[in-house]
């Protein structure tokens, strides 16, 4: 497989996009959450190809990303953040 494509970034922004706004439309918190732990995967999976693209992006990047993906989870369900370091971690109510 070839990652160094950059057609496949794309595709992957369209389903962050798309299991974010299903998530933020769904009523069952179970479902929900499903939704947004399947976002964070394609975002892992993006992060992934931006580092074989460009390891300069990846790095600048992806903590951006994934905070920011934590911080509005967190901030829209009402979940406490608390940040260690570099790494930021939800804690359950």
């Amino acid at each position: 497989m070839n990652l160094e494509n950059p057609d496949r970034i794309p595709p992957c922004l369209t389903r962050i996009a798309d299991l974010r706004k299903r998530a933020d439309a769904e009523t069952n918190p179970v479902a929900k959450a499903e939704l947004r732990g399947l976002e964070l995967v394609w975002l892992a999976i993006l992060d992934s190809y931006m580092l074989v693209l460009d390891e300069k992006y990846f790095l600048n990047g992806a903590h951006r990303r994934r905070v920011a993906a934590v911080t509005e989870k967190s901030a829209k369900e009402g979940i406490a953040v608390s940040r260690l370091g570099e790494h930021a971690l939800t804690d359950a109510k």
